[in-house]
C-alpha cells in the first residue's frame, strides 16, 4: 500500500469513526456536508451555519445553540472571532490615544502589547492567564511595580472601550487580574548641601540653563514638564505668580491649569535666567526652549539625562566620605512640595498649588527633616502655652 492510500484509508476510518450509528435518527436542522456534518439553524431571526467532522460535536452544538436562543442567551460571535487583539489595539491607538495628553507614553504602551505573542489571537481567545502569565514575565525582569500596572490598566482601557463604545461582545480579560504591590512612596528629604553642589556644577558646565530648572523645581514643587512647558507671558514678576497652562502640557496627562505663588529663590533663578536666556527666544517665547530650536519645548530627553549625568558626576566627585545620596529630577518635586507646605492652609490649600487631585498623594510628597518637624512643633507648643498665660 503507497502513501496516498494509506492516508485515503486513515481519513475513511476517522470518518466512520464520526459518523452516526445507523440507528440513529439524524436530528434537524444537520447534514451531511461531504465528510462534514453541516449544522443550520434559523429562529428568531438568528442564523447560525458551523461545520464539524464529529456527529456528536454537530448534535450537541445544535442542542445548546436551540436552548440559548430559546432562552434569549445566544451570542453571536462571528466578527468577536474575526478580530484579532492586535486589531482592536490599533482602532483604539488610531481613534482613542491622539485625544489624550500622555497619548506618547500610551501609545507606546499599546505598541508593547501588539509584540507580544498572543496579540494575533482573537479577542475572545484572550484570558486572563495569558495576562498573569505577562506579569509574572515582567516580575521576573525586576520592573518596578507602576512599569507593569500601568500597561495592563492601558490594555484593560482598550477593552473596555470595545465593549462601551463599539459594540463588541467581548469580556476584559484584564479586569480580576492583580495588580503587583505599590512599593513604599520615596522619601527624600530637601538637602540645601546637596542642591547648592547641583547648581554650582551645572553653573560650571555647557547646562548652565539646568542649575536654573533645578532651582525652581526644588522650590515651586512644579512637574518637570509643566516647567519645560512654562512660557515667559505665564511669568508675573509683578504678583509673584506662575500660570501653569495644562492645555499646553501635552506630555503630562494628570497636570492642571493654576496659579503658583512664587518664593523668593523661585524668583531670582528666573530674573538670572531672563538676563541671560537666548535673544531669539522672544519676550513670549519658551523659558526653556529647545538647545537647537529656541523656537520649540525643551524635550524630556534633555532634562532626564542631563540631571542624571549632572548627579553621576556630583556623586563620583565628591570625597569617598562625603558621598551625597543620589536623587531623581522627580526627587526635586518632593523638595518643593515639602518646602512650600509650611506656607499654606492644610492640605486642600497646598494642592491648589502642587496640582495633586488627593491628599493620599500629596502626603506622600511631604517629606520634612524629622528634627525639623520636631523643632517646629516645639516652638508652636510654646507660643500656645505663652497665650494661654496671657489670656
Amino acid at each position: 500500500m503507497n502513501f496516498l492510500e494509506l492516508s485515503g484509508q486513515i481519513w475513511t476510518n476517522f470518518v466512520v469513526a464520526h459518523k452516526p450509528r445507523k440507528s440513529t435518527k439524524i436530528p434537524s436542522g444537520i447534514d451531511q456536508h461531504g465528510n462534514s456534518w453541516r449544522v443550520r439553524i434559523s429562529r428568531k431571526g438568528i442564523k447560525v451555519l458551523q461545520l464539524f467532522h464529529d456527529f456528536d460535536d454537530a448534535v450537541r452544538f445544535r442542542d445548546q445553540t436551540l436552548a440559548d436562543i430559546k432562552g434569549n442567551k445566544y451570542k453571536d460571535l462571528t466578527r468577536e472571532k474575526q478580530l484579532l487583539l492586535v486589531d482592536i489595539i490599533q482602532r483604539y491607538m488610531d481613534e482613542e490615544t491622539p485625544k489624550k495628553a500622555g497619548r506618547r507614553t500610551e501609545s507606546n504602551m499599546l505598541k508593547a502589547w501588539q509584540k507580544v505573542s498572543w496579540a494575533k489571537l482573537p479577542i475572545v481567545s484572550i484570558r486572563s492567564s495569558h495576562i498573569v502569565e505577562w506579569r509574572k514575565q515582567q516580575e521576573a525582569k525586576g520592573l518596578a511595580p507602576t512599569s507593569i500596572s500601568n500597561p495592563m490598566n492601558c490594555l484593560s482601557k482598550v477593552f473596555r472601550t470595545a465593549k462601551s463604545e463599539w459594540s463588541l461582545d467581548v469580556e476584559n480579560p484584564v479586569a480580576g487580574v492583580a495588580r503587583p504591590k505599590k512599593r513604599r512612596p520615596r522619601h527624600t528629604i530637601p538637602d540645601n548641601d546637596l542642591e547648592d553642589l547641583l547648581i554650582t556644577k551645572a553653573k560650571g558646565s555647557k547646562r548652565v540653563w539646568l542649575s536654573y530648572f533645578i532651582r525652581i523645581a526644588a522650590w515651586s514643587a512644579l512637574r518637570e514638564g509643566e516647567i519645560r512647558h512654562l512660557k515667559w507671558s505665564d511669568i508675573n514678576f509683578d504678583n509673584h505668580l506662575i500660570q501653569v497652562r495644562a492645555e499646553d502640557i501635552g506630555a503630562k496627562k494628570n497636570s492642571e491649569a493654576r496659579f503658583v505663588a512664587m518664593l523668593d529663590p523661585v524668583v531670582a533663578a528666573l530674573r538670572e535666567w531672563e538676563a541671560l536666556r537666548p535673544k531669539n527666544a522672544g519676550n513670549d517665547g519658551w523659558v526653556f526652549p529647545s538647545i537647537r530650536d529656541p523656537g520649540r519645548v525643551m524635550s524630556m530627553n534633555t532634562i532626564s539625562c542631563g540631571f542624571h549625568n549632572l548627579m553621576t558626576e556630583v556623586h563620583d566627585e565628591a570625597p569617598a566620605d562625603r558621598k551625597p545620596i543620589p536623587i531623581t529630577f522627580h526627587d526635586l518635586r518632593h523638595w518643593g512640595v515639602t518646602r512650600m507646605a509650611p506656607f499654606h492652609f492644610g492640605d486642600t490649600d497646598l494642592s491648589r498649588t502642587t496640582g495633586h487631585k488627593t491628599p493620599q498623594v500629596l502626603r506622600g510628597y511631604y517629606n520634612p527633616d524629622p528634627k525639623e518637624r520636631a523643632k517646629r512643633i516645639r516652638e508652636l507648643a510654646k507660643k500656645d502655652k505663652a497665650s494661654q498665660k496671657n489670656s
